[in-house]
């Protein structure tokens, strides 16, 4: 979420709201904050979501640097790996398990047709 939203709705979930509406762009969605789980108004998608503490973004992009991997919160965590040359990047989605990770990195590499290429 942007920064606004994000403080929003951290104001709800701080002051005890069981759930609260915004918007993303032209998507309308609840977020029920006592199940955590972010619904899409439209298409009733429905996605877990969970609260942490902001990170310290000088912190977190030279751990990007350093790293060369990239975490997409917003990714489901069944979403495959992506290596990205042009940031010399790998990102990963934000599983619930090492082990779910290493399954969809093997997945990944042993599809490399379908975006990696092996050097």
């Amino acid at each position: 979420y942007d920064s606004g939203t994000a403080e929003a709705l951290t104001k709800a979930q701080d002051a005890g709201q069981s759930a609260v509406e915004f918007r993303v762009r032209d998507n309308r969605y609840v977020l029920n904050l006592q199940e955590m789980v972010q619904i899409n108004l439209r298409t009733g998608a429905r996605r877990a979501v969970r609260r942490r503490d902001p990170p310290d973004r000088d912190e977190e992009a030279a751990q990007e640097r350093a790293t060369g991997v990239r975490r997409i919160e917003t990714w489901p965590a069944t979403r495959l790996p992506e290596g990205h040359t042009c940031g010399n990047e790998l990102w990963v989605p934000l599983c619930h398990s090492e082990e779910e990770l290493s399954k969809l990195l093997h997945m990944a590499v042993m599809n490399f047709e379908a975006g990696f290429a092996l050097a």
